[in-house]
């Protein structure tokens, strides 16, 4: 796992771009005053396919057990489409972002609470694909702290 510090001339401070490698994929993530990115790259010679980027599964740590961190990206009440899979070719990148929101559904109504502070990972299932066929699928997590 690398680590880079990436300085900005504008902004009074400094924010540390985390680069976790796994492969077939590197995954970037870059802190932000709202949200945080994750630059995800194929870093591999074949063509990685992701299912669902849209759906997040993400978890936080608390008093040293995961828990899983509700979410749901689709209107309360109404059925969520079907994810569109996410292709990149070698060298590709894509970005996906979260707005550090835990997001449950009661009835019709959202519950929303934004999480202000601690340590988080973000699941990430990808595919490989050789030869016009799945070579093998993986599921990774990425780290992060607010």
């Amino acid at each position: 796992m690398m680590r880079f510090v990436v300085c900005s001339i504008l902004m009074a401070g400094c924010t540390t771009l985390k680069i976790q490698s796994f492969g077939d994929i590197s995954v970037s993530t870059l802190p932000e005053d709202e949200r945080i990115a994750f630059k995800i790259q194929n870093i591999s010679e074949n063509e990685v396919v992701f299912p669902s980027l849209s759906n997040f599964y993400l978890e936080m740590l608390n008093s040293e057990e995961w828990k899983r961190i509700p979410y749901t990206p689709c209107p309360c009440g109404v059925p969520c489409a079907r994810p569109i899979p996410r292709k990149l070719k070698p060298n590709e990148q894509t970005t996906i972002y979260w707005n550090y929101l835990s997001r449950k559904c009661k009835g019709r109504e959202a519950i929303e609470e934004t999480l202000t502070k601690g340590q988080f990972r973000l699941r990430v299932n990808y595919q490989v694909r050789e030869e016009n066929k799945i070579s093998k699928s993986e599921k990774i997590w990425v780290e992060f702290k607010r």
